[in-house]
């Protein structure tokens, strides 16, 4: 069975940057699939299909065009989606592992930032690969490490 697809195509004028910014931070975040310039899916569902229809309104506050569509390809296209997805969403779990990895000292600030980019992963594993239980497990043993810095 084939998935089904939200797809935000979008422009955002390049002066003022900020908002150009922001927005692909928003995106980033939510861990889309780049398809082309401007052009950008996440598997469709209720969360995924608001989320992007929020960033559509703030691309046209910032005075640029946006639309939302929803897609459905052929097999062979959301094989090669979905193995783009989850393959993006390993390479920034790996990220994470190595950064996690090459700190020495722990802070409890630390360990709540890596848990909060933790959510965010593992929200973006919409087909179940459990790619983020390697990087679960490594929070929990880092937490054990945690130390305070005093002022």
């Amino acid at each position: 069975m084939t998935e089904h697809w939200a797809l935000l195509a979008y422009r955002v004028p390049r002066e003022p940057s900020t908002p150009r910014i922001t927005i692909w931070r928003r995106l980033r975040k939510l861990g889309v699939l780049r398809i082309g310039d401007g052009i950008v899916a996440l598997p469709a569902d209720p969360e995924t299909v608001e989320a992007l229809e929020w960033i559509a309104e703030a691309v046209t506050e910032a005075d640029g065009d946006a639309w939302v569509f929803n897609a459905k390809g052929s097999r062979a296209q959301d094989d090669e989606m979905r193995s783009h997805y989850d393959d993006e969403l390993q390479h920034d779990v790996d990220g994470l592992i190595a950064h996690v990895n090459a700190t020495d000292s722990v802070t409890a600030r630390q360990l709540s930032n890596w848990g909060r980019r933790y959510r965010d992963l593992q929200r973006r594993d919409r087909f179940g690969t459990g790619c983020t239980e390697p990087l679960r497990r490594l929070l929990e043993a880092r937490a054990a490490q945690v130390t305070e810095v005093r002022p």
